[in-house]
């Protein structure tokens, strides 16, 4: 819109203002860069990330400022009744020579800003569920792609989403393998504790594996983070779903390394989720009610005060890569 190139405008106007009055030498060379970026380019640059990445449509908040890697596009499962991140996508495995050429798509569209960058993450929804295979054809062509360096993103420093589901390939010794070609966080949405609102919600798994699926990681080295959803099931399940998640939590082996968000629940209404509530006659939760459930989960948990994993919010709304 033309407000906004106005704005941007209006930008570069400050920053030269500043190239000539307060900048030493490289801090002048990099603001008169800025300074030279216009509203087309910036349009030419939104172009050129379209041709390099299909849509990302959701990180972990600690791996915003990843360099996503999308090894696999959409999510294999795809089907849980409260999600429409992959909507519209089939799900599939970028074959390895299109991959190591999708890595150096990446490297050349970040340029020189790459070195802002400390991490990659393998998308995209659940590229670990591949294949065994392909699992190593994506960390090999991660470590070609990102030897160590002394600025930016390592190969070191892998991550990627997991589920319950897409976890029953990988036992303790492939997750050895995969942690000596890097990997060292995976993210599991584990939404709920309780079995009878995952089986509501479409979503495959159980507490129970999700326990065993973090001591698998945990045993070979890998940290994990945890996403539990708030909200999730509306007033029907909320005392399940917040007693039942405690549980799942304490059983899980956590320690200092690891993270757990607490995702309040974004629901819109053309969602299989929101009909079926509708169906149902179940009252959702309000913002007031899903906090006052991150309180008394916050209050349940059981860990070690010396070893404990970070908690946190995740708004989703505020994710943009």
């Amino acid at each position: 819109p033309d407000e906004s190139m106005g704005m941007v405008a209006n930008i570069h106007t400050q920053v030269a203002t500043l190239t000539s009055s307060h900048a030493g030498n490289s801090d002048q060379v990099a603001l008169e860069r800025i300074a030279n970026w216009s509203p087309q380019l910036y349009e030419n640059d939104a172009r050129e990330f379209d041709q390099v990445y299909r849509p990302i449509s959701i990180l972990p908040p600690d791996q915003y400022l990843s360099v996503v890697i999308q090894a696999t596009e959409g999510c294999s499962w795809n089907k849980c009744s409260f999600c429409d991140f992959y909507s519209g996508q089939t799900f599939r495995i970028r074959p390895k020579d299109e991959l190591r050429q999708h890595i150096a798509d990446v490297r050349d569209f970040f340029g020189a800003g790459i070195g802002l960058r400390r991490s990659v993450f393998i998308g995209d929804g659940n590229a670990l569920s591949a294949p065994w295979p392909a699992v190593l054809d994506m960390f090999e062509a991660v470590k070609a792609g990102f030897p160590k360096p002394t600025v930016g993103p390592s190969w070191q420093n892998t991550n990627a989403f997991i589920d319950t589901w897409g976890a029953r390939r990988l036992d303790v010794n492939r997750i050895g393998t995969l942690r000596d070609l890097g990997l060292k966080r995976v993210y599991l949405g584990l939404e709920t504790g309780h079995d009878a609102l995952l089986a509501a919600v479409n979503k495959p798994g159980s507490a129970a594996l999700a326990v065993d699926v973090v001591d698998r990681f945990k045993q070979a080295g890998v940290s994990v983070g945890i996403i539990v959803m708030l909200g999730i099931g509306g007033q029907a399940f909320a005392q399940d779903h917040v007693w039942d998640t405690i549980k799942t939590l304490n059983d899980m082996s956590l320690g200092a390394g690891d993270l757990v968000y607490f995702s309040p629940l974004v629901v819109s209404s053309h969602l299989q989720y929101a009909q079926d509530m509708w169906a149902a006659n179940i009252k959702t939760l309000s913002e007031d009610e899903m906090l006052a459930q991150y309180a008394q989960m916050r209050a349940g948990l059981d860990w070690d005060q010396n070893d404990r994993p970070k908690v946190a919010l995740y708004n989703i709304r505020r994710f943009v890569y």
